[in-house]
C-alpha cells in the first residue's frame, strides 16, 4: 500500500486527476508509515525458530513466497530483519521518482477542445491523434503500476483463505467496510466529469471490487472453517505450546505469556493465514 500510494502521488503531476484522490494518497502514506513503524516495533521475535527481532549474520529472513505461496521471496523482499532497510528502500524509491520527474518533467494532459466534438471525431476533417510522448508514457506507466499494486492486495488473502478453507482471523466488519468503500468509490469514479478520474483508476478499482466480492463469498462459504479444520488447528496450537515449553524462553518471550502476546499472535497468524491486522501490517 505504501508503494502504491507513493506512485499515485507521483502520477498526479502528469495526469492531474481529481484533487480528492491525491489527498487520499497523501493521507494513506502517512497512515501506512505509522502502521509500518508500529508493526516493526511489535513483530514477533521468532518465526519457525529463527530470530527476527535481533540482528544476526543475515539481514533477511525468508518466510513466505509471493501471494501466500510457500518458498523464498526474491531478495526476501519486505521480510528484512533490520528496520533501517525498510526506510532505506522507501527513501531510495522516492528519490528515484523525484529524479525521474526532474529529467522527464511530466506535463498535465492538454484540455479538451471547446465545443461539442463527439460527432467530429469520425469526420474526414478530424486530425489523427499524435503518438504519445515520453512524458505521457512515463505518467501512464506510473499510474497503472501503482493502481495495479493496490488492486492486487486482496489476492494473498484470497489464496490464504482458499488454502485453509477458513476465514478465521478475518473480521467481518473489515470486509463490510471494504465493500461499502468499493461501492462508494465506483460511484465517484464513474459519476465524475470526463478527465477528472483516469481510466487507470476505474479499471483497477473494478478489479479490486471484484476481489473484495470474492473475499465476501469466501467468508460466506468458509466462515471460521469446518469442524475438522478447527480440530486440526487446536492440535497445532497444543503442539506449539508443548514445543515452546520444552525449548525454554530462548528470546525471553516464551515464559510467562501462556501462549498469549507476541508468540500467541504468531501461532494464530501462521495457521490461519493473513488476519485483518496482519494483512494491514504486511500491506504497509
Amino acid at each position: 500500500m505504501l508503494v502504491a500510494s507513493i506512485l499515485k502521488i507521483f502520477y498526479w503531476p502528469g495526469a492531474r486527476y481529481d484533487l480528492s484522490l491525491l489527498i487520499q494518497a497523501i493521507v494513506m502514506v502517512g497512515v501506512q508509515v505509522v502502521l509500518l513503524k508500529v508493526s516493526l516495533d511489535n513483530r514477533p521475535s521468532s518465526v519457525g525458530g529463527r530470530a527476527r527481532g535481533v540482528l544476526g549474520e543475515k539481514d533477511t529472513v525468508p518466510e513466505h513466497g509471493w501471494f501466500g505461496i510457500s518458498g523464498y521471496r526474491p531478495w526476501s523482499f519486505w521480510r528484512w530483519r533490520r528496520q533501517k532497510i525498510y526506510w532505506q528502500f522507501l527513501g531510495l524509491m522516492t528519490l528515484a521518482l523525484v529524479l525521474l520527474h526532474l529529467f522527464i518533467a511530466p506535463s498535465p494532459p492538454p484540455p479538451p477542445p471547446p465545443g461539442p466534438s463527439t460527432h467530429r471525431a469520425f469526420s474526414s476533417t478530424s486530425q489523427p491523434r499524435p503518438p504519445p510522448t515520453l512524458s505521457q508514457i512515463y505518467t501512464n506507466t506510473l499510474g497503472y503500476i501503482g493502481l495495479t499494486i493496490e488492486a492486487t492486495l486482496p489476492i494473498p488473502q484470497i489464496l490464504s483463505n482458499h488454502s485453509a478453507k477458513s476465514c478465521r482471523g478475518f473480521r467481518s466488519s473489515v470486509l463490510l467496510n471494504w465493500l461499502i468503500g468499493d461501492a462508494m468509490k465506483m460511484g465517484f469514479f464513474f459519476a465524475s466529469r470526463d478527465g477528472k478520474v483516469p481510466w487507470a483508476f476505474k479499471l483497477c478499482g473494478l478489479f479490486q471490487a471484484a476481489c473484495d466480492l470474492g473475499l465476501g463469498l469466501q467468508w460466506w462459504i468458509y466462515g471460521d472453517g469446518s469442524d475438522d479444520v478447527k480440530e486440526k488447528e487446536k492440535i497445532e496450537d497444543r503442539a506449539v505450546e508443548m514445543r515452546r515449553s520444552n525449548t525454554g524462553t530462548g528470546m525471553g518471550l516464551g515464559r510467562g505469556m501462556n501462549g498469549s502476546g507476541a508468540n500467541g499472535l504468531l501461532g494464530a497468524s501462521v495457521k490461519g493465514g493473513f488476519g485483518a491486522g496482519e494483512r494491514d501490517a504486511r500491506s504497509a
